[in-house]
């Protein structure tokens, strides 16, 4: 008879209004859906009491969110105040489709997140001067396995801001990266 050590189960939670407000009030919404939280503070707390090397986060289930939800704040805060933005691409035929970018894009830059994954409109609001060593670049990146890449990027409203992006890739169809302002606005040409 073959083990079943690999069956999961639907779990179903009837949370509090209390406990629905510490969980959207600590941002959880943001980065993650709350059952992903969930499984991530039961994995971290069933990861400690395996391997007591790595003890896990001890306390109640809502000491548990609230710490995890002050971490996610945090994490944040930091990524807002430094202006700097996480993205993910899948890369095929070598070109870079966007999956993921981080929340805050929209407020740094003033388009919709749907609108910066779209890569035709990304390499559109790319100083015209500098597009063509961006794709060069980053296709160099590519081949590398790493790249940085500092070009001016049209905000929104208009004016251009230099920015840097960092991409590293994870496997051959995917990469991770960074992309953060540098600099005070530049005046449009």
């Amino acid at each position: 008879m073959p083990k079943k050590d690999n069956l999961t189960a639907q779990v179903s939670v009837l949370l509090s209004e209390s406990e629905r407000k510490i969980l959207s009030k600590e941002s959880f919404e943001e980065n993650r859906s709350i059952s992903q939280i969930a499984r991530l503070a039961i994995q971290k707390h069933i990861d400690g009491h395996e391997h007591p090397i790595k003890p896990g986060i001890n306390g109640s289930i809502e000491e548990i969110f609230t710490v995890l939800g002050r971490q996610l704040a945090k994490s944040t805060d930091i990524l807002g105040n430094l202006r700097l933005m996480l993205f993910e691409s899948t890369i095929k035929g070598g070109n870079y489709l966007g999956s993921y970018v981080s929340d805050n894009a929209t407020e740094i830059t003033g388009y919709d997140k749907e609108d910066l994954l779209d890569g035709d409109f990304f390499i559109s609001r790319i100083h015209p001067q500098e597009r063509k060593r961006f794709i060069t670049e980053s296709k160099l990146g590519l081949q590398k396995g790493t790249c940085e890449i500092t070009f001016r990027f049209k905000m929104q409203n208009g004016a251009y801001e230099m920015t840097r992006a960092f991409f590293s890739l994870k496997d051959e169809n995917h990469l991770f990266g960074t992309w953060q302002i540098i600099s005070e606005l530049i005046s449009p040409e």
